[in-house]
Formats: structure tokens, C-alpha cells, sequence
């Protein structure tokens, strides 16, 4: 019984960690996406922008997640600016984060 156990427990690490590297990833070509990374040494756990988009234009919002309810990941996804916003390239301050109205608590105050 103890080895069907064992199985199981390998069978969803492996998945646990196919799936992170899978969404660490972005998708498309290189420079039309963004990325967000967990911080956890900051006051309170939370996103930074990691790969911020590469044109002007575009901002990240980050969110926070939870892999199988157990292990918090934070997603980017780039999304068009608002007319009057001034986006720019490869911004990734918490200016930048707060202005895509995502999670950005990985940032030190």
C-alpha cells in the first residue's frame, strides 16, 4: 500500500512541476508578452513585474495564483493602455504595476 502511495505523491509532484514550468514560460514570440515573479521576502508576499512588455502602449498586471491550492505563482498578462495613459517600454516599477490594476504586493513600499 505504501508504494501506491509513493506513486501518487511522484506522479503530482511531476505534474506540480510541469505545470510551473509551463506557465514561468511566455507565450509567443519573445518581447510581445510579460511576466510576473513571486516575492516572498518582501513585508507582504507578492508580484513584481519580472519581463515587463517590450513596446510602448502596453502595460503587465500581475495576479496571484494558487498551483493545486498549495503553491502561491503570480501570472502576467500584457494589456493595451488606456487613452491618456503613458505606457512605456519595458517599464517594470510598481508605478507601472499599480497602473495595470493588478497584484503588485511584491514590491517594497
Amino acid at each position: 500500500m505504501e508504494s501506491r502511495h509513493h506513486v501518487t505523491l511522484v506522479l503530482f509532484l511531476t505534474l506540480a512541476t510541469v505545470y510551473l514550468l509551463a506557465t514561468s514560460v511566455s507565450a509567443g514570440p519573445r518581447g510581445v508578452g510579460c511576466a510576473c515573479s513571486l516575492k516572498l521576502d518582501s513585508a507582504t508576499p507578492g508580484c513584481i513585474i519580472g519581463i515587463p512588455p517590450a513596446f510602448s502602449g502596453f502595460k503587465c498586471r500581475c495576479r496571484m495564483g494558487m498551483l493545486f491550492f498549495l503553491f502561491p505563482h503570480c501570472v502576467g498578462t500584457r494589456i493595451p493602455c488606456g487613452s491618456g495613459e503613458n505606457c512605456q517600454a519595458g517599464c517594470a516599477s510598481k508605478e507601472c504595476c499599480l497602473m495595470a490594476g493588478g497584484d503588485c504586493n511584491g514590491y517594497d513600499a
